[in-house]
């Protein structure tokens, strides 16, 4: 009995017809896998123009965040209004936001200060208005609300500019009661108050019963850094008037 022969199995894979596939492309940050472009699906929505970062987000839920948040994502911290007000408390950002509220804890507040900005086109220029709301203090009723505005080019750097002045303020405020604290060595700008005079001899003064040379040089570092910053600052402000 004969039997019948077999085609190998390399010989059978020969004959198949070869499919080519596209490479595929894996982000090292996210390791998510990126489809090439001719395997794609929808195309990418383009931008529109005057549509902000921030206007996207409208009709979200913020998500409080904080020191130690994971989530660094500004879409899930702001809430856009009607008006085109961008409503945020900034924690997420974990920069100036965070140390005005870590300081405000440290004196009994249990809300933390909310951000409301416009951005908006003035001369060809972007900006943004940044309103900064600080709640009354529960735990002394001396202590109201009170509020400042500041303006910057967008909302992700106008509730820094807003919460650093804020931080100068409430210093300036308080000074009596800031001095025995942690947050002595945080610079002001300005020179003729007596807050400042009082921080630069408690931080500077090696003739002070606590002086420390390693805070010593941390708060100069941080003077000189404020100083720079207020320099670069007025520069920008004069060459944004001359456009």
């Amino acid at each position: 009995m004969q039997t019948g022969q077999t085609t190998p199995p390399n010989e059978a894979a020969s004959k198949r017809r070869p499919l080519h596939l596209a490479p595929l492309s894996v982000s090292r940050r996210s390791s998510a896998v990126v489809l090439p472009a001719e395997n794609r699906g929808a195309p990418s929505r383009p931008s529109i123009p005057g549509l902000t970062h921030a206007a996207r987000t409208c009709g979200r839920r913020a998500i409080p965040g904080g020191h130690g948040s994971n989530d660094r994502t500004p879409d899930n911290h702001v809430i856009v209004d009607a008006e085109g007000w961008a409503h945020s408390n900034a924690l997420h950002s974990g920069h100036f936001p965070s140390l005005l509220w870590e300081m405000l804890r440290g004196f009994d507040y249990t809300e933390p200060p909310q951000y409301s900005g416009h951005e908006s086109i003035l001369m060809g220029t972007e900006r943004c208005q940044m309103i900064v709301k600080i709640p009354a203090c529960p735990a002394r009723l001396d202590w109201g609300s009170w509020q400042l505005t500041v303006f910057g080019r967008r909302p992700a750097d106008s509730w820094e500019i807003a919460a650093r002045k804020a931080i100068e303020e409430f210093s300036e405020k308080h000074n009596a009661e800031i001095m025995e604290t942690p947050y002595i060595v945080f610079p002001l700008k300005d020179e003729t108050t007596q807050a400042w005079t009082d921080r630069v001899n408690r931080n500077l003064n090696y003739m002070m019963p606590d002086y420390n040379a390693k805070t010593a040089a941390s708060f100069r570092y941080s003077l000189a850094l404020l100083k720079m910053y207020e320099q670069l600052r007025e520069e920008n402000v004069m060459c944004r008037s001359q456009v």
